[in-house]
């Protein structure tokens, strides 16, 4: 492994435990809930991640507003999302 220095910041090591408060609604999908797991502020940015978790059922009106093949979800689906960078933008179509 080389010694050389690199551009990626510093990180640090995360632990993230389950809370269900932790857990918001408002963001991006307004049929879900997040819970950021911190990962942005341990990798300085050039990271995110959070726990999603839907907190309404499959419609065929959600399926026909997802652009990749969304074909339903069961009542406790969650799902993990990690983004690279942490700050990006996003469209929403809602």
């Amino acid at each position: 492994m080389s010694s050389e220095s690199t551009d990626l910041p510093a990180q640090r090591f995360l632990v993230n435990h389950l809370n269900e408060s932790d857990f918001k609604s408002g963001g991006l999908r307004s049929y879900s809930a997040y819970r950021d797991l911190g990962i942005a502020a341990a990798t300085r940015g050039f990271a995110t991640g959070h726990v999603i978790c839907m907190t309404a059922p499959f419609t065929e009106e959600r399926r026909q507003k997802h652009h990749h093949n969304v074909l339903g979800w069961s009542d406790d689906c969650e799902l993990l999302e990690i983004i690279l960078p942490a700050v990006h933008e996003t469209a929403n179509d809602e």
